[in-house]
């Protein structure tokens, strides 16, 4: 996740996109259950900031 975030720092929001769904796969296999509604955040935002998925960005960002 921290690699998402650097890249979302930087305006890098497709790259940022790509580490967040990593994440995300992590949290739902359970690895990092705790930090899953950060994440789906966090990939929200870059989705609708890169322009890639704005309605699924949209979506993440509800359900966070």
């Amino acid at each position: 996740m921290l690699k998402g975030k650097c890249s979302d720092r930087i305006k890098e929001h497709g790259k940022a996109g790509e580490e967040f769904e990593a994440a995300l796969k992590l949290c739902e296999q359970g690895i990092a259950k705790q930090l899953q509604s950060d994440v789906k955040f966090r990939l929200g935002w870059s989705l609708v900031r890169s322009g890639d998925d704005k309605d699924r960005g949209i979506e993440l960002l509800r359900e966070a």
